[in-house]
């Protein structure tokens, strides 16, 4: 069993460091912030807010399922994610990179979505 990690909050910042497994953060007033430098091949990235910023850092070479999306805001990521309409090009960014299907959602209201990619390509 993989234990992950799971945080809320209502208002304030969510911020996880070198951590692994399914990670799942939300909060509703603040920011969410994520740097992992490994995930096993299932391990579900989900990240949420309302008012506020989301910044994740994950290993290079990471595939799955990805949807990142913003309403009041842009979406900006490392990965080679297509954007999931024309209109919405800066808004919502959804795809498959590489042929695993894990899930790495990350979604706002009011604030940008970024998504960087960290060190050496990932083995899986």
């Amino acid at each position: 069993m993989v234990a992950g990690v799971t945080a809320r909050t209502v208002n304030g910042t969510v911020d996880a460091s070198n951590v692994s497994g399914p990670l799942v953060l939300s909060t509703t007033n603040g920011n969410v912030r994520l740097s992992t430098d490994s995930l096993a091949d299932a391990d579900v990235v989900r990240l949420s807010t309302t008012n506020g910023m989301i910044h994740a850092e994950l290993p290079a070479g990471l595939q799955g399922n990805f949807d990142l999306s913003t309403v009041n805001g842009a979406v900006s990521s490392d990965f080679p994610i297509p954007a999931a309409s024309a209109g919405r090009a800066t808004h919502h960014l959804q795809g498959q990179v590489g042929s695993l299907s894990r899930l790495v959602k990350m979604r706002t209201i009011n604030g940008p979505v970024t998504v960087s990619a960290r060190g050496a390509p990932a083995t899986h």
